[in-house]
């Protein structure tokens, strides 16, 4: 069931693409690239290391998570496809403020991505020093498989060792959706940022709300996809 309802929402955010962006081959390619940033966005270090922790925290207490990646996917979408709302509605008001405005508009909310983009690609080279010291001390360390994952484990991107307190109060997979709803609020990946500049880029161009929010929900339909199915995988494994 849950593959089905995997499926099937990937199926009709296509369809509602291909419907309103036929033979608009710049739009739909517009809307691949979004599909692939939710598809990358799901593999950000901090939405596995929250659905790994859920996932083997309620499996010791006996339960059978298999929806615990989907409810966070779910919290995370909403949070998304909001903010994408926000921005279209934002952009569109500014259509009619004087050109030389919206230039200095436009130059302060570049150099505003561009900073936060930089920010984080600096943080995730911390992160990754960190995972390559621990593979060379592991290999140096001789120990067994079972020891080695371990400290790994500890190795999380920003918001999960922020919010790692929270995940002692998951007791049941439909939890996790405020849980997803708050790593939302960060927006600290950069996949999330080009969508809102994509929202932004055809709310500017004259779209309709309507059109910008396919790119929100093409985005979450990919994300929900990986991280349901990594959630389903940990059981699994």
């Amino acid at each position: 069931m849950l593959y089905l309802f995997l499926v099937s929402a990937n199926v009709a955010a296509w369809a509602w693409a291909y419907d309103l962006f036929a033979g608009n081959a710049a739009l739909l390619s517009t809307a691949l690239l979004a599909y692939v940033l939710g598809l990358r966005h799901a593999v950000d270090p901090d939405h596995i290391a929250a659905i790994d922790n859920v996932t083997r925290k309620l499996m010791q207490s006996g339960q059978r998570p298999v929806a615990v990646g989907l409810w966070f996917a779910l919290g995370h979408s909403t949070v998304v496809v909001v903010a994408a709302a926000f921005v279209a509605l934002a952009t569109t008001s500014m259509l009619d403020v004087p050109g030389r405005y919206r230039e200095l508009g436009s130059l302060v909310g570049t150099g505003v991505s561009a900073t936060f983009q930089i920010l984080i690609g600096l943080v995730n080279c911390v992160v990754l020093a960190g995972v390559c010291r621990s593979f060379l001390r592991l290999r140096r360390s001789g120990s067994d498989a079972q020891q080695d994952t371990e400290p790994m484990a500890h190795h999380h991107g920003v918001l999960t060792r922020i919010l790692r307190p929270l995940f002692r109060l998951i007791a049941r997979p439909w939890q996790m959706y405020p849980l997803g709803l708050l790593f939302a609020l960060g927006f600290e990946t950069a996949t999330e940022v080009s969508l809102f500049g994509l929202a932004a880029a055809q709310a500017g161009s004259g779209a309709d709300l309507w059109l910008v929010l396919v790119f929100a929900a093409l985005f979450t339909a990919g994300m929900t996809l990986i991280d349901a199915t990594d959630g389903v995988l940990m059981l699994r494994a």
